[in-house]
């Protein structure tokens, strides 16, 4: 079990999130293989100008998105908004969502994904 995750000594590897826009930086800092009560926590990095590609869930999980650094577009459902450093963003369970940094400098995030129970599937 992961006790510390230290944001910056992840090694994050380059790759497209969801077929964004070209490629951002991230790592899967722990998971329910790892011994966490969650599916997963991702450290991640989107570049200016990349973007994690919008996507919906499926209704069995629910992703927080933690914005540490940087700001940018969210997409959340069908509406677009403004996010920046200090919001966290909860993406329901079979939620639409995606993100685009427009800023001038990279975004960190982190990213929790975590199952729900069958009779709590809300939607956006």
């Amino acid at each position: 079990m992961v006790d510390v995750i230290r944001f910056r000594t992840q090694k994050l590897s380059a790759q497209v999130a969801h077929g964004g826009v070209g490629e951002i930086l991230a790592h899967r800092a722990a998971s329910v293989e790892s011994g966490l009560n969650a599916h997963f926590i991702d450290c991640v990095v989107i570049p200016p100008g990349k973007s994690i590609g919008v996507h919906t869930h499926r209704t069995d999980n629910e992703e927080v998105y933690v914005i540490l650094k940087g700001r940018g577009r969210m997409t959340i459902g069908t509406t677009e908004r403004g996010v920046e450093s200090g919001d966290v963003i909860v993406n329901p369970p079979g939620g639409t969502h995606g993100l685009h940094n427009d800023g001038s400098e990279a975004i960190e995030l982190i990213v929790i994904e975590y199952g729900v129970p069958a009779g709590d599937q809300r939607s956006e």
